[in-house]
């Protein structure tokens, strides 16, 4: 890291399967959802959506980037999708993976009249 970020820079939280850094005004979120065959991932998925939503401010104009291991597809119907989904739309995000044909990959992103918010998978 720049040694001009440096000050800017907090550790919001860091757990097993969440971690969130601030650095100035962005938000960097990384999750590490179970995959389908952990017991009680629904309950999981949801709690980690909440934290998530608990520590950063979505409405604030900061910029947020989330990204990480969500082990699902996003398709409505699959494990945990909807809780996911609810997350994804209560924060003005959106999917980004068609938006991107020859990128690495980034599964959902967020744009509004500035730039703000990217979760990338």
């Amino acid at each position: 890291m720049h040694k001009s970020l440096a000050k800017g820079t907090s550790l919001i939280t860091n757990s097993e399967r969440l971690t969130i850094v601030r650095i100035e005004d962005l938000y960097v979120v990384n999750v590490y959802l179970p995959d389908t065959s952990t017991a009680g991932r629904a309950e999981i998925v949801l709690d980690i959506c909440c934290h998530i939503e608990s520590y950063v401010n979505f409405h604030n104009n900061r910029y947020v980037i989330i990204g990480g291991d969500f082990n699902l597809k996003f398709i409505n119907g699959t494990s945990c999708c909807q809780d996911l989904n609810s997350f994804i739309m209560d924060n003005d995000l959106c999917v980004c993976d068609s938006k991107f044909s020859n990128g690495p990959g980034y599964t959902h992103w967020r744009l509004v009249t500035v730039p703000r918010g990217l979760i990338i998978l």
